[in-house]
């Protein structure tokens, strides 16, 4: 089995969703001042695209030429890898528990960088309304503004950590 190499931050959040030893180890670790910046939620009613972007973090909304504030999270995708995202919020769902999608984006400044999506079903909200809580961690510097994003990867399975060698 291919182990994958997570940001602490992921790894955090995976545990949250993980049995309840490790979600409260999770919950003790010092979580840094840019954890919020990466965090978006977004809700669907009646279980019905749009995707409403309800709120996001200050460096996810700078990455995005018009922030992503009400957004439609499928429309920041194309083709195909917006029937993926829409297929795989859905089995999230119904099976609560987070996914791991890994994306390549492109800037305006041409710039290419790996990102880590991770996507976890979030409860509460108006009723008939289903919500995901979101982290989009850069794996490098992310400079200029976003203008595409491609899905290479799709975890569905916790990540199990990688051993350092």
């Amino acid at each position: 089995m291919k182990r994958l190499s997570l940001h602490p931050h992921l790894e955090t959040l995976f545990a949250l969703w993980a049995d309840p030893r490790e979600a409260a180890q999770a919950m003790s670790q010092t979580i840094t001042d840019d954890f919020l910046d990466h965090i978006f939620i977004a809700e669907a009613a009646e279980d019905a695209p749009p995707i409403r972007i309800a709120k996001a973090g200050g460096a996810l909304n700078g990455a995005f030429a018009d922030g992503l504030q009400d957004k439609n999270l499928l429309s920041l995708f194309e083709g195909h890898d917006r029937t993926l995202l829409w297929s795989l919020l859905n089995i999230i769902k119904s099976k609560a528990q987070p996914a791991l999608v890994r994306l390549r984006v492109r800037t305006d400044e041409s710039a290419t960088v790996d990102v880590d999506l991770a996507l976890a079903p979030l409860g509460g909200g108006e009723p008939r309304t289903t919500r995901w809580l979101g982290f989009y961690q850069p794996n490098g510097p992310l400079h200029g503004v976003i203008q595409s994003q491609e899905i290479v990867a799709v975890h569905l399975q916790k990540p199990v950590r990688q051993a350092k060698a």
